[in-house]
Formats: structure tokens, sequence, C-alpha cells
């Protein structure tokens, strides 16, 4: 069963990086000279109900900053930088509650909306207009309205949308990209001085 498992997580992921191609080329931070990358290990988990942070091992000392974006593999955002100590740093999810990110549905009408944590495991995409069409599978990256959020970071995938007669927004429940409780290694984004 076990192996079963890994082949459908294996075809989930190919499905995922072939359509991440163009988005990847959007990547520039990894070869732009005002922004850099440091890798950092999570030391330590949040288990609030509502709340979801990660803890990791660098912080002022590394000139992390509030508000700094922290990803892993090549460009998926998982979290933002909410508190920096001399040698840590606390990272809030994009599935917090508090957390809210400004995306884009990769659609043909590249609609515009805000990824918003606080629904268990999956995050929800508000605020997309009623008129545009968006569908279960659509990728879902950032928008780059974010403050210090580089534009085509991969958040996930629509799982569902839930679209109601008369009312001027449509909602999509997002499927992250990664699985939020399994992260060890973090890189963050942070620009250099």
């Amino acid at each position: 069963e076990k192996y079963i498992e890994k082949n459908i997580q294996e075809a989930k992921l190919y499905v995922i990086q072939e359509e991440n191609v163009q988005l990847r080329k959007q990547l520039s931070f990894f070869s732009s000279t005002t922004v850099s990358h440091i890798g950092a290990e999570v030391v330590g988990k949040n288990i609030e109900p509502l709340g979801s942070t990660l803890v990791i091992d660098k912080g002022a000392n590394r000139n992390l900053a509030i508000g700094d974006p922290v990803i892993v593999n090549e460009g998926i955002l998982i979290g933002i930088i909410v508190r920096v100590n001399k040698n840590t740093a606390v990272v809030k999810l994009i599935n917090d509650n508090q957390s809210k990110i400004a995306a884009t549905v990769a659609n043909r009408d590249k609609s515009i909306g805000l990824v918003e944590g606080g629904y268990g495991i999956s995050v929800r995409m508000n605020f997309i207009p009623q008129n545009e069409q968006i569908s279960v599978g659509d990728i879902i990256i950032t928008s780059g309205l974010s403050e210090h959020i580089p534009k085509g970071l991969l958040i996930g995938q629509i799982e569902s949308v839930e679209k109601e007669a008369y009312q001027p927004f449509q909602e999509a429940i997002i499927t992250p990209a990664v699985n939020l409780d399994k992260m060890d290694l973090v890189s963050v984004i942070h620009k250099t001085p």
C-alpha cells in the first residue's frame, strides 16, 4: 500500500513540476543580485489549534528580517518570518490563521486574490472575481503584491471551487504544494543590504 501511495505522490509531483517549468522561469530572485537566500534548519514547531509556526536556526546574526519569505525546494512558499531573535527566527506558515498572501491563479485570466490560512490543513484563496474562470488543478503562485514577497513563488493547487450566485467573489480551497508538517530544511529569501 505504501508503494502505491508513493507512486501516486510521485505522479502528482511530476504533474506539478511539469506545470511549473514556466513558473520557475519567473524565479529571477535566484539570479538577481539584490536578493539572496540563506539555508536554515527547522528547530521547533508550534502546534496551537489555530496557529501554525516554525522556529528556524538563523536570525539577526544572519541579517534575517520580519517579512522575509521562507521557501523550500526551487521556490515553494511555506511562510513568512514574523519574529527575529539573535540566533533564531519564527516563521508563520501559510496555513496559520493570521497568514494573508497576495496570489495569482496561473490561468487565462491571471485571477488575483488573497491566500489565507486558518482552515486546518488546507488554505483558501478569497476575493477571486466571480466572472473569472478558475478550475480544480489550477496552480496558485504569489502575485508580487505582498510586500517583500517576489512574484512567481509556488503556493499550491486548487482542490475545489466555491461559487455562490449573486456574490461578487468566488473562493478556492488550495492544497499547499508541500506538506507543511514535514519541514526540516528551508531557505529564507532576503534583500542584501
